[in-house]
C-alpha cells in the first residue's frame, strides 16, 4: 500500500484504538469482580504489556494527513457515550452506602484532629480484630490534615476535596498530554485525548466519588510534579513528591525512588523535606504509634482474597517481596542514564506500580485510580503508534 494511505488509515483508526487500549485493562478488572486475583493481576499485566509495547513505538507519532475535524467528533462522541448512561446524579456523589473504608476513616480521623485535637494513630479509627494493636489511621497525615472539610461538612466535604482534586488531576493531564513526543510542541488533541480517556475509565470517577476514596489526593500531587518536571520548578516538584508521600507512603515514594540521582538541584531536596514535614510532626507527637499504624500494619496484614499470595505455598512466598525490590532497582538503575523527561517517567514509573500492585497482599479497585492519569498519558502521547501497529499487521506499511 501506498505511504500516502498509510497516513490517512492510521489517522483514522489511531484514536478509536487508543480508546481501547486505553479502557480495556480496567474494564477486564472489573469483570474480574475483585474475587479472582488472577483476573485483577491480567488486568494490570495487560496494562503494562500495552504501556511497554506503545512506549516503544514513539515514532509512530510522525506528521499525519488526519483532520482535526475527526479526531474532536471522535473523542466528544467517546465522551457522550460512556459517560451519560452513568448519570452522575447527586446521589452518586452523596450515597453512604458504598463508601469505602479508606473514606470513612479519612473523615474519623479528620474530626477528630481538626474539632478534638487528637492524634488519630492513638485512637481506634479503623477496628481491627487481626491486627488489634493498630487500630489507628492507616495513611499518612497530610490526608487528614488537607482533607479538614470532613470535619466539619460531614459526607458532603470529603466529596467536595475529591472533586477539587478529580479536577487538578483533569487539568494536569490535559497539559501534560498536550506536548507531543518528538519534538515537544503542542499537541491539543493529545491533552484532550488524555482527559477523556481518563473521564471514561469507570474506576476513576466512581472510586473518587461513589466510593469516596481518596487516592486521588496522592496521584493529582504526582502529576501536578510532573508537570514541575516538565517546567523544572525544583522546588516545586519536591514539595508535591513529598506531600504524596505524607499523604500515603505509595505511590509517591516510588516516584522519590525514581528520581533519586546526583544531578537534581538542592531545591528539590529542600521542596521533598518540606512536603515531608508533616510525617516528622506526627512522629514528634507520637512515633511508635505513627510508624505502627501508618508503616508496619501494611507489612503485617495478612494478604486477601484478591492477592495472588494465596495461591502460592508459604514456603515460597518470599517471592512477592523480593520481585518488586529487584524490578525497582532494576528500573532505576536503567532511568538514572536517561533523559529526565516526563515521557521517560511516567512508563518507568508504571512499570514500578504495576509489579508492586500485583505481588501486594491486595489488589484493589481504589488503586486503579494511581494507574488510569498515568496510562492515559502514555496513550495519549503514542497514539499513533495504536494505528500504526493495525497497519504492519495488516501489511499497509
Amino acid at each position: 500500500m501506498n505511504t500516502k494511505f498509510s497516513l490517512n488509515f492510521v489517522g483514522i483508526v489511531s484514536l478509536p484504538l487508543s480508546l481501547l487500549y486505553a479502557i480495556t485493562p480496567f474494564y477486564l478488572f472489573s469483570a474480574s469482580d475483585l474475587v479472582s486475583a488472577l483476573g485483577g493481576a491480567l488486568a494490570f499485566c495487560l496494562m503494562l504489556y500495552i504501556t511497554l509495547r506503545l512506549s516503544g513505538m514513539s515514532e509512530a507519532n510522525s506528521p499525519h494527513t488526519t483532520t482535526l475535524l475527526w479526531e474532536f467528533i471522535f473523542l466528544f462522541a467517546a465522551a457522550f457515550y460512556f459517560l451519560y448512561p452513568n448519570r452522575l446524579s447527586i446521589d452518586f456523589f452523596t450515597s453512604t452506602r458504598i463508601r469505602s473504608d479508606m473514606a470513612t476513616t479519612t473523615e474519623l480521623a479528620a474530626q477528630m484532629f481538626w474539632r478534638q485535637g487528637l492524634n488519630p494513630y492513638t485512637q481506634i479509627v479503623a477496628p481491627s480484630t487481626i491486627l488489634t494493636t493498630m487500630q489507628g489511621f492507616h495513611y499518612g497525615p497530610t490526608t487528614f490534615l488537607l482533607y479538614f472539610l470532613c470535619a466539619f461538612i460531614p459526607i458532603t466535604g470529603l466529596t467536595m476535596t475529591n472533586l477539587f482534586f478529580v479536577l487538578v488531576s483533569l487539568i494536569s493531564v490535559f497539559y501534560l498530554g498536550s506536548f507531543q513526543l518528538s519534538d515537544g510542541k503542542k499537541d491539543w488533541i493529545g491533552g484532550l485525548g488524555a482527559a477523556i480517556f481518563l473521564l471514561v475509565i469507570p474506576q476513576f470517577l466512581y472510586e473518587s466519588f461513589a466510593r469516596a476514596a481518596p487516592d486521588i489526593f496522592p496521584t493529582a500531587l504526582l502529576l501536578l510534579a510532573l508537570i514541575g518536571i516538565k517546567n523544572k520548578s525544583w522546588l516545586f516538584v519536591g514539595l508535591m513528591i513529598g506531600s504524596a508521600i505524607s499523604a500515603k507512603w505509595s505511590p509517591g515514594a516510588f516516584m522519590a525512588v525514581l528520581l533519586l540521582r546526583k544531578d537534581l538541584p538542592f531545591r528539590y531536596w529542600l521542596g521533598l523535606g518540606i512536603g515531608l514535614v508533616p510525617i516528622i510532626f506526627c512522629l514528634a507527637w507520637d512515633h511508635q504509634a505513627f510508624i505502627e499504624n501508618s508503616l508496619i500494619m501494611h507489612i503485617l496484614k495478612p494478604p486477601d482474597p484478591t492477592s495472588l499470595r494465596p495461591l502460592i505455598i508459604p514456603q515460597l512466598q518470599w517471592i512477592f517481596k523480593i520481585i518488586p525490590i529487584v524490578v525497582l532497582f532494576s528500573v532505576w538503575n536503567t532511568f538514572r542514564r536517561s533523559p529526565l523527561t516526563i515521557q521517560e517517567i511516567v512508563p518507568r514509573f508504571l512499570t514500578i506500580l504495576v509489579v508492586f500492585e500485583i505481588c501486594f497482599t491486595e489488589i484493589h479497585a481504589n488503586h486503579l485510580v494511581w494507574f488510569a492519569p498515568f496510562y492515559t498519558l502514555v496513550i495519549a502521547w503514542n497514539r499513533r503508534a495504536s494505528g500504526r501497529v493495525l497497519v504492519e499487521a495488516l501489511g499497509f506499511g
